[in-house]
């Protein structure tokens, strides 16, 4: 954490494991570094393997799961 109160950079780095419907492991690792002013969220970057989650995404909709193939949100 740097700057604190007014200019707040914070770092969360985190391993995703989990099983797939079709059984498959989906492992991906990250990290989030959240902007805060004044406590707040001010913005929020998100670094991770995006052919992995890419990958696992494709799978759950092969299983059936109709939001893994829904359009990404644009902000």
């Amino acid at each position: 954490m740097t700057g604190w109160p007014w200019n707040t950079a914070v770092f969360a780095e985190w391993n995703a494991n989990a099983t797939l419907l079709d059984g498959s492991p989906y492992i991906n690792r990250g990290m989030h570094v959240f902007h805060l002013r004044w406590g707040k969220v001010h913005a929020l970057e998100e670094f991770q393997d995006s052919q992995s989650a890419a990958q696992g995404l494709a799978r759950q909709a092969a299983s059936g799961i109709d939001e893994a193939k829904a359009a990404p949100i644009l902000s």
